[in-house]
């Protein structure tokens, strides 16, 4: 089950993933709950959700903030984003202690967030909001005692060996096809 907006684009990410499984001969569910800006804060109250997480015993859930917020300043982000990723693992750990949670570490915009630059001086570039990004993810999977798929990681990677590959959309946000399959 995957409960984030930015990996939508394309086949989605969860599609993507099926198709790979299913060539591999495995077996896989997968749902998503995606509006497009949704929050942490959101999907907490959001009953589609809230439903999806209680409707069968899910051996993973995928978790993706809205894609800018956890580049924010820290104390922001401690306040808008960390005690409702908490709220959403306790709902998901209620429904099945077993459950493996897995946060989906975004990517920065190719050019930096330039509608939020003004405000905090780590957005103007894509290596500062990678760099804000990373931190927040890293830091909400330590404080819910989960895992992070690092997406981004594999962006800068790619970005820095392959600069050749497109990694996005033309909104410079959203990922291109072959930045889904890094996802």
């Amino acid at each position: 089950m995957e409960i984030h907006t930015h990996t939508f684009f394309n086949e989605s990410v969860p599609t993507t993933f099926k198709k790979i499984a299913e060539s591999l001969g495995e077996e896989v569910t997968t749902e998503m709950i995606a509006p497009g800006g949704y929050r942490f804060s959101n999907h907490c109250t959001n009953q589609a959700t809230l439903d999806l997480i209680n409707s069968r015993n899910w051996d993973y859930v995928v978790l993706q903030e809205q894609s800018q917020l956890p580049s924010f300043p820290p104390a922001q982000v401690a306040n808008e984003v960390y005690p409702y990723a908490a709220s959403l693992c306790n709902t998901i750990r209620q429904n099945d202690i077993c459950s493996q949670i897995i946060f989906f570490m975004t990517w920065g915009h190719k050019n930096g967030d330039a509608s939020n630059c003004p405000y905090y001086e780590p957005l103007c570039s894509y290596e500062g909001m990678q760099w804000r990004l990373r931190q927040s993810y890293v830091e909400m999977a330590e404080d819910n005692q989960a895992w992070v798929s690092p997406v981004g990681m594999a962006f800068a990677q790619i970005r820095q060996s392959n600069p050749e590959i497109e990694l996005y959309s033309s909104d410079n946000s959203h990922p291109s096809a072959y930045g889904t399959y890094l996802g």
